[in-house]
């Protein structure tokens, strides 16, 4: 393929991606489009497996048995998962922290 054809291909994804959306959507169709949503928080505990610190919470799909960091030990992230979202089957591919 050529450099012209690759550049054609290219364009594609962009082209499918913004002519598809549900209107009233917070998520903007478009860059530059406004949105309801001002900041996202992607808040990571680092070494630390999901059962070991929200384990106990009766919501999610713990196991409490691995529990070493629960709410008493943990109450603002406890707290956190409470409030806003818990999630307890999110896998990542890598062999150490600093690859995944």
């Amino acid at each position: 393929m050529d450099a012209a054809g690759l550049y054609q291909y290219s364009l594609q994804p962009g082209k499918e991606i913004r002519s598809h959306g549900i209107q009233g959507n917070p998520i903007p169709r478009q860059t530059g489009e406004t949105s309801p949503i001002r900041y996202i928080f992607y808040i990571i505990k680092e070494n630390r497996t999901y059962d070991q610190v929200l384990g106990d919470i009766p919501q999610g799909n713990g196991d409490t048995s691995l529990v070493l960091f629960g709410e008493k030990y943990t109450p603002n992230q406890h707290a956190l998962a409470s409030e806003f979202v818990l999630l307890d089957n999110f896998y990542v591919d890598g062999e150490v922290s600093a690859t995944a």
